[in-house]
């Protein structure tokens, strides 16, 4: 038996877990062994660090979601219609626009809901 193999079967005789990852460095499974990671082949404790994809992954879940731009853009299109709604004559069109606006605030309410969490 390799020395190599000889160390993993020593550590898991130690109560060792084995990792489905592998060290960096020699590609041998890494070992979970008093609350430290480990590679038997390298002799040494392996710190596991996160990649910055992941990392920032992370923090765009923690982040809050700035909607204010869109929260703008909504407020911008209720006062057009605002103003339309002030000139129209026609029922019908003027249904429209009250249909559109209803739209707009529900859309703005929803909007500041998720920009909160």
């Amino acid at each position: 038996m390799s020395d190599r193999i000889s160390k993993m079967a020593d550590m898991l005789r130690a109560g060792a877990t084995m990792l489905s990852i592998t060290c960096p460095q020699c590609n041998t499974p890494l070992f979970k062994y008093k609350g430290e990671i480990y590679c038997a082949n390298c002799d040494k404790v392996v710190k596991i660090v996160k990649g910055d994809e992941a990392a920032q992954a992370e923090e765009a879940q923690r982040a809050p979601i700035d909607l204010s731009g869109l929260e703008d853009t909504i407020l911008e299109k209720v006062r057009n219609l605002s103003v339309v709604m002030q000139q129209e004559k026609d029922l019908d069109n003027l249904e429209h626009i009250i249909k559109n606006l209803i739209l707009l605030v529900d859309l703005l309410e929803r909007v500041k809901r998720v920009s909160k969490i």
